[in-house]
């Protein structure tokens, strides 16, 4: 056996909360910061939501995940540059901001402001992934 770096957090709060850990796990591409993302959303559209920005070595990386309320499903809302539908939404960029992976899990929409990039499909998929979209 190795000794290894163990970290203990705990917090208490009433359920259900997030917690969200990030690990870099890419030497080639190490993590720089962590940052929250803000949740947009028309009042009462989201149970919840978190978002969060990692800024890495060699690329920016978001990650957003919105739990629907109860009979909005398919409503809209927005973290940080993106509008989507979807319970999960990813999307990776250049550090000068040129995007280049999309992902959606269970949506229609990913639209990206000041970008013109939009996908918009007919219905929502249980997962979409999509590389090189070279939106700037």
């Amino acid at each position: 056996m190795s000794p290894a770096t163990t970290i203990r957090v705990s917090a208490g709060s009433d359920a259900p909360f997030w917690v969200v850990s990030v690990f870099g796990l890419d030497p080639l591409n190490r993590v720089k910061s962590a940052d929250f993302l803000p949740i947009e959303a028309p009042a009462g559209v989201l149970d919840h939501g978190v978002g969060i920005r990692i800024a890495r070595e060699k690329s920016i990386d978001n990650v957003a995940i919105g739990e629907a309320a109860e009979g909005t499903r398919g409503t809209r809302w927005r973290a940080g540059a993106i509008e989507t539908d979807a319970h999960l939404v990813f999307w990776r960029t250049a550090p000068g901001g040129q995007m280049f992976k999309v992902a959606l899990v269970d949506g229609s929409l990913a639209r990206v402001f000041n970008s013109g990039l939009q996908v918009a499909l007919a219905n929502p998929v249980p997962h979409l992934h999509m590389d090189n979209v070279c939106a700037a």
